[in-house]
């Protein structure tokens, strides 16, 4: 029995049925000779995720290549030495890699790039069948890992790509710091000033700051921030939309209150994000405060107290459609500007772009922008399209830029979002 043949015995994967991709299209998506086993592995065995974390990345529109190219780039992003080549992806933030540095291709080992440890590499004795086959069993040898050990719910693979309700992450917030200078962001005069509202009590535990907040009388609503009164009952309320959200996203999450350390949230946004404090440390008053996206996937970090997030909440003015369309072209320039230097190694195929290449420049579609809510959608394309009507130069994959008009926050549609609107006949 070769190690593929274990790998799938034990894993309790199935064969392939569908035709395999030609080995020089695998090897044209990634610029580069490749070890032998991964044809054979991707011709074995279909698209799936081992223990529910592990996918293997596989080139889905060949020649074309996004997703290898996009996590390679992702992965140089995080400080990775560009001599480590990605082939699967580990949720949350892991990457098996080649390490292309020892020569020939069927001699190159593999390993383990962790993004949350500093940029660790945990290198591995063999490529990546044995890799695969030691990530099923849990005989890797590196503890980084060990999260993925502690459900054993999870199939060893599954070609179905919904993935099981994400864990908790036993870390929780270690590596955050509680605030310095309390003081120097506790804003709540002039917020109670700014915003009067009626008197309410407040639970004993919560930061000092809030809590003259709600004592003194502040408004229940702060622009676009609606407050919790009962910061528990509107925790429990944010905990079981949180499980909604992450009933098929599987890997690791942070804690939610009433979890152990968990965030507590003191106020929602109209466009569903929630205002948490982060629980650090035993003081409450040093608590820092963050703010979670309406898709419970990002969290960002506020070095301020509640009443100085609040305040800086008040000050934020609504943007105009003028402005929102200029902030949706800052985004765009900024994340269209973005390049990632790749460094062959000795031995490498790097498949270069014919000569005169140069990207299609691209701009926003402000004739084609329109309104949902409280948000403007900007689509955008390659000038060659907009302004001079060529066919041939319009642009795929492109997903519009939603700005909101109330935190000034840009960032692209996702593809469920684009096809809803499409669907509705509006312009994308």
């Amino acid at each position: 029995m070769t190690a593929l043949e274990h790998l799938i015995a034990v894993s309790h994967g199935s064969r392939r049925s569908s035709p395999p991709a030609d080995t020089a299209d695998l090897e044209r998506a990634f610029g580069t000779r490749l070890p032998a086993d991964y044809p054979r592995y991707v011709a074995a065995v279909p698209a799936g995720y081992f223990r529910g974390y592990l996918g293997v990345l596989r080139p889905l529109f060949l020649p074309f290549a996004g997703e290898v190219q996009w996590t390679r780039d992702k992965l140089r992003a995080t400080g990775a030495p560009a001599h480590l080549l990605p082939w699967a992806t580990i949720y949350p933030g892991y990457y098996a890699c080649w390490d292309t540095g020892t020569g020939d291709p069927d001699t190159w080992r593999t390993g383990l790039f962790d993004t949350y440890a500093g940029g660790t590499w945990y290198p591995f004795d063999g490529g990546l069948t044995e890799f695969l086959l030691a990530f099923v069993t849990g005989s890797t040898g590196i503890d980084a890992l060990g999260f993925a050990y502690r459900d054993d719910s999870a199939p060893l693979f599954s070609d179905d790509p919904t993935l099981p309700p994400a864990r908790v992450d036993p870390a929780g917030w270690s590596g955050r710091e509680p605030l310095d200078d309390v003081e120097a962001v506790d804003v709540g005069a002039a917020l109670l000033e700014s915003c009067p509202g009626e008197a309410a009590g407040a639970t004993d535990g919560l930061p000092a700051d809030y809590r003259r907040l709600l004592h003194a009388g502040v408004a229940s609503r702060i622009r676009f921030a609606r407050l919790a009164f009962d910061v528990f009952d509107q925790g429990a309320q944010v905990h079981e939309r949180m499980l909604a959200v992450m009933s098929t996203r599987g890997g690791l999450r942070p804690p939610y209150h009433p979890e152990p350390d968990g965030l507590v949230p003191f106020a929602t946004y109209d466009n569903g994000a929630v205002a948490c404090w982060i629980p650090v440390g035993a003081d409450p008053d040093r608590w820092p405060v963050g703010v979670v996206d309406n898709t419970f996937t990002t969290l960002t970090e506020h070095r301020l107290t509640a009443t100085g997030l609040l305040a800086q909440v008040w000050r934020t003015e609504p943007l105009s459609t003028a402005d929102a369309l200029a902030a949706a072209a800052a985004f765009l320039a900024a994340e269209e500007s973005q390049s990632v230097e790749f460094e062959p190694r000795p031995g490498w195929e790097v498949v270069e772009d014919p000569p005169g290449f140069e990207p299609e420049p691209v701009r926003i579609a402000p004739e084609h922008a329109f309104t949902v809510g409280r948000e403007l959608i900007v689509p955008w394309n390659s000038i060659a399209l907009l302004d001079h009507g060529d066919q041939e130069a319009e642009l795929g994959g492109n997903a519009s830029i939603s700005v909101d008009l109330d935190t000034h926050e840009c960032r692209y549609l996702d593809l469920m979002e684009e096809f809803a609107y499409r669907e509705r006949g509006l312009p994308l």
